[in-house]
């Protein structure tokens, strides 16, 4: 709880889904997150990229943190919810993958990629607070070695 405020950068949580999913608009604060962004503050950007909810599809935000400098942003992907239903055209580097969800995926990370500034980030790290259904856990893994 005390790594963030100490960071020399100001702190960003971002969510495509609303606030209040899972308590976001009080965890992000409360371990340490000066700002946060979520659906409500990105209602202008593309939504429905996943049938899972609503969200903020993750290229619209991606968009968005290149606007941000010289800040800690924390960004938690909905690209792990499928099926994917993006509108978005699929990056030429990326036809080549067997399924839709994961050219889909490697677009937007290439879009990420070619469409942000990556001289102002010293890291990048996108996380998911799940696998995608795609890749089997480790705990199915494990029960197919058996």
């Amino acid at each position: 709880l005390t790594c963030l405020p100490k960071l020399p950068k100001t702190s960003t949580g971002i969510h495509g889904n609303v606030g209040i999913f899972y308590g976001r608009n009080m965890l992000y604060p409360s371990i340490g997150f000066k700002n946060t962004i979520f659906k409500e503050n990105l209602a202008y950007l593309e939504t429905g990229c996943t049938t899972a909810y609503e969200a903020v599809c993750d290229s619209a935000v991606y968009r968005e943190i290149n606007k941000i400098s010289d800040q800690f942003v924390y960004f938690m992907t909905i690209d792990n919810h499928h099926p994917y239903k993006s509108r978005s055209a699929i990056a030429p580097d990326c036809q080549n993958l067997e399924e839709k969800y994961w050219r889909q995926i490697c677009s937007n990370v290439v879009q990420l990629v070619k469409e942000t500034e990556l001289e102002k980030f010293d890291t990048i790290l996108i996380t998911g607070d799940h696998p995608p259904p795609q890749v089997p856990s480790a705990e199915r893994k494990l029960k197919e070695i058996e």
